[in-house]
């Protein structure tokens, strides 16, 4: 007979507690590897369902600003301080192509760049003040952490871990929200062109690996 743990539903077995013996038989029978095969299965789903990506130490301090909050309405107010001190438009953002965000409410532009380090270097600008606090959001909790760390995280689940510890599900709209994931995206689509095409910015502006065509 097949082991009672093989029955379980997926919401019932969040943590799965298995006698590992059963894994370990020397000669196992059918029964048993067919056993086995279902529970390592099942444990690596478990632990891809429960990983959460970590945010940068930027963000997740800003996060926590907002999660602090009293109520929703002062955490809606401080998102929207926070877009009040996103900088101006650089000449790199008005001049690049590509930067509007796909999926938001707002018309929002975003710019992300690494630095020969590394390091992301991100812009944006939104037209309404919902969406330029969440703009700077990013702006400010991504700049100089490592590429590297938003190619290696899907942007749905980087933007759900977020939200979630900003609180601000509790005030923002479902579109609001897919937003925040449409803004990652766009982060990211931007990263890996810049990889393949060694783009970096540079001082002030963009600088690109690639040889300048001829006139």
């Amino acid at each position: 007979l097949l082991h009672p743990f093989f029955f379980q539903s997926s919401a019932s077995a969040a943590t799965p507690s298995v006698d590992m013996s059963i894994l370990q038989l020397a000669t196992p029978s059918p029964t048993a590897r067919l056993l086995r095969s279902h529970l390592r299965l099942r444990m690596q789903q478990v632990e891809t369902e429960s990983h959460v990506p970590a945010l940068p130490p930027r963000l997740a301090r800003l996060a926590a600003v907002l999660k602090n909050a009293p109520d929703d309405r002062e955490r809606l107010k401080r998102l929207v301080r926070i877009g009040d001190r996103l900088p101006r438009s650089s000449l790199a953002l008005l001049a690049a192509e590509g930067t509007r965000v796909r999926g938001c409410t707002s018309v929002v532009d975003l710019l992300a760049l690494t630095e020969s380090h590394g390091a992301l270097r991100l812009e944006g600008r939104a037209d309404s003040r919902i969406a330029r606090g969440l703009v700077a959001l990013l702006v400010r909790g991504l700049r100089g952490a490592p590429a590297e760390l938003v190619l290696a995280t899907r942007a749905d689940a980087l933007a759900e871990a977020l939200l979630s510890a900003a609180g601000l599900p509790r005030v923002l709209g479902a579109r609001r929200q897919d937003g925040v994931g449409a803004m990652l995206l766009t982060i990211r689509e931007q990263l890996e062109t810049a990889a393949e095409t060694g783009t970096k910015a540079h001082g002030g502006s963009v600088d690109s690996s690639s040889p300048p065509s001829s006139a």
